[in-house]
């Protein structure tokens, strides 16, 4: 057992937050393919984010407390922050939607390349503490 023990939760933590964006930009796609019930997606994707946030500052606390980490700490406050600036993001444009009263989208692929990066947090979903 070493003397100062490193932290490794921040792996489950940057996890959870990719699987936020996942379920967000999912929840975007969803809504682009199918523009009903605007208003109710919004607020899960809204409720998303608020999680997402949450997520974030429990990341921010624990680099805070924590003395050895498994990473620099720098790199873990910058990908905790892409990680809740596509978050955002995506919250961003469904609120939009709402706030300009959005009757219907044109159909082509929106949804899906908001599909297709939702997926791509899923990379990050694979890594393992090493």
């Amino acid at each position: 057992m070493p003397l100062i023990p490193r932290e490794e939760k921040f792996y489950d933590l940057f996890r959870e937050q990719a699987e936020l964006v996942q379920e967000a930009a999912q929840k975007l796609a969803d809504l682009f393919n199918d523009f009903r019930d605007v208003e109710k997606r919004v607020t899960e994707i809204e409720f998303i984010e608020h999680k997402g946030d949450q997520l974030t500052h429990s990341v921010m606390t624990k680099l805070n407390k924590t003395f050895i980490t498994p990473f620099d700490r720098e790199d873990i406050h910058a990908l905790s922050d892409a990680l809740d600036d596509a978050l955002d993001l995506v919250d961003t444009v469904a609120n939009r939607m709402a706030t300009y009263k959005i009757k219907e989208v044109t159909p082509g692929e929106g949804g899906h390349r908001v599909g297709e990066a939702g997926q791509n947090s899923r990379l990050l979903q694979s890594i393992d503490a090493a």
